[in-house]
């Protein structure tokens, strides 16, 4: 009995020595996947936040004037005056982590005021990750800056300042679909024409085509799709997207999709492992 355990033992130190060292990918996923059950999502690999932190990403202090922020959010009085009727954009700065928000509003004050409402946070938690953090960090351990104020604007100038913020203080709370998304300009397809022999052969292909009524709330069904973003629970980081409810479970392998759209639409997190994402 003894000499099988003694092989056993060297057997599985050998083992764990060949995968630390020919095989590092596999061995800390595995480590990470015991250490993290308690995460929303989760990825591999990822041991710590210092490693995960992108040197890249949140560097605000170069590009803001530390006189234009706020951090008494009491005194709203004070945070009306200075943002009441103003178009412009701010950033969220979380003092623990030194993780940012950019965002946008035609009243700074009307968006602002929503961050300090408990019901908002809450209803927001699971879908936003600057309103996940708010609720984990609470509000007194962050700072907010008014980064700029427009007096003349227009939609798509609003969002190429934001987007102008974006790109210089990469805040890692933000999702970049949403600061540019697949329209206008950025769609992969934008100024690209269809060739008319291609037209011609969907003409033909849909031509006397009629759609059943099953057909036809599918469709209805596929326009109402809303996506299902998964986070990383600690950091607030978005590991990935999908484009519906039901691809979003079979890409996860997970059952009773109506319980999970229930839960959703009560804005209940929802913990998964999300594998091989980098």
């Amino acid at each position: 009995m003894f000499n099988y355990f003694t092989i056993f033992f060297v057997f599985s130190i050998l083992l764990i020595l060949f995968l630390y060292f020919f095989g590092s990918s596999s061995f800390v996923y595995l480590l990470y996947k015991l250490s993290f059950t308690d995460c929303l999502c989760m990825s591999s690999p990822l041991l710590t936040p210092s490693e995960d932190q992108d040197k890249n990403k949140d560097n605000y202090t170069r590009h803001v004037q530390t006189k234009d922020k706020l951090t008494n959010f009491r005194d709203r009085s004070k945070i009306k005056q200075k943002t009441h009727k103003v178009a412009g954009i701010y950033l969220w700065v979380n003092n623990i982590t030194q993780r940012c928000y950019v965002g946008k509003s035609v009243n700074l004050y009307i968006r602002l005021i929503k961050y300090l409402s408990a019901t908002y946070i809450l209803a927001n938690e699971s879908k936003m990750a600057i309103c996940g953090a708010i609720k984990k960090y609470t509000i007194d351990n962050f700072t907010l800056f008014i980064l700029e104020v427009l007096p003349t604007h227009t939609p798509e100038s609003l969002s190429e300042r934001e987007n102008y913020w974006y790109k210089l203080i990469m805040p890692s709370y933000n999702i970049q679909s949403i600061l540019q998304p697949f329209t206008g300009k950025n769609h992969y397809r934008y100024g690209k024409t269809v060739p008319d022999e291609v037209k011609t052969k969907i003409s033909k292909t849909l031509k006397g085509r009629k759609m059943s009524e099953e057909q036809k709330q599918i469709r209805v069904a596929g326009s109402r799709k809303k996506p299902i973003y998964c986070y990383e629970f600690e950091t607030g980081r978005i590991l990935v997207e999908y484009a519906g409810l039901r691809i979003a479970t079979r890409a996860l392998n997970l059952k009773d999709s109506m319980s999970i759209r229930q839960r959703l639409n009560k804005n209940k997190p929802l913990e998964v492992v999300v594998e091989n994402i980098m």
